[in-house]
């Protein structure tokens, strides 16, 4: 018999229009509920542009995600290739603009939702997604045989930790990429976390570290952080070289670092 497969729905609420200001959680905000599947054809996407893929995790959950080609890319894989780590909200249909930008430079995307998010299965922790990241390299470098160095690491918010969980761990399996970008990241969990309850120990308390600053200096590759000094999520101090740029620098000097800042990134 085969296996019946459950539809599954999200559902959140919208603030309405009418009151811009308004921080209710009630009346004034509409409900959403919507099919969780964001497969290429279920929103209607060009499936000669983005083609889905997913990869099956040791623990038996399944990450998927999207393949997106440009118009220009050539079968021998000689196409540069961004590997894309999304930020904590949604799912990667909320990031297709910014994908389909990207591809329209002449770069393949690979994208893949975490765990309990979009449509992949299972719980997200910073274990489970720094295996997971480990997977979507695997999947990028040997599945789909890019060359490691044609592939540009892209990490957005929480993204930018999940994605410098490549440097955890054994030396020997690190990646090459071709250059790691970061957009409105963190340093470290307990640092952001003491950042938003300066007043209390919170920090001691996260389970999910993520230490990011020292990660990178085990990077061998170019960084360009990108961050906004308006971020009220994220402080701008996370970007800046005196933290873990610097602190790159210390250990490998002859690896470039660049921070470039400005009020209108977004997160």
């Amino acid at each position: 018999m085969a296996k019946r497969t459950q539809s599954r729905t999200i559902t959140f609420r919208v603030r309405c229009e009418q009151k811009p200001d308004c921080r209710a959680r009630t009346a004034c905000c509409d409900t959403v509920t919507f099919d969780a599947s964001v497969r290429a054809g279920a929103i209607s996407l060009d499936p000669e542009f983005v083609h889905d893929v997913k990869v099956q995790t040791p623990d038996g959950n399944t990450l998927n995600g999207w393949l997106l080609r440009h118009a220009k890319h050539d079968l021998d894989h000689e196409s540069p290739l961004v590997v894309y780590f999304p930020g904590n909200s949604l799912n990667r249909s909320e990031r297709f603009d910014d994908l389909r930008e990207v591809a329209s430079r002449e770069f393949d995307v690979l994208i893949f939702d975490y765990r309990g998010y979009g449509d992949s299965s299972g719980s997200p922790s910073e274990r489970a997604l720094t295996s997971d990241a480990r997977l979507v390299w695997e999947y990028a470098s040997e599945e789909l045989k890019y060359a490691e160095n044609r592939i540009v690491v892209f990490g957005e918010s929480l993204g930018g930790a999940v994605a410098l969980s490549l440097w955890s761990g054994d030396i020997a399996t690190h990646p090459r990429p071709a250059a790691l970008i970061l957009t409105s990241t963190f340093v470290s969990m307990p640092r952001l976390v003491a950042w938003h309850y300066p007043m209390f120990p919170f920090r001691f308390l996260v389970l999910d570290r993520w230490p990011s600053i020292d990660r990178v200096t085990a990077v061998r590759a170019p960084i360009i952080v990108f961050h906004g000094t308006v971020d009220d999520m994220v402080p701008v101090e996370h970007g800046r070289p005196k933290t873990w740029l610097r602190q790159r620098h210390r250990d490998h000097p002859a690896q470039p670092a660049r921070g470039i800042h400005g009020p209108g990134l977004r997160r």
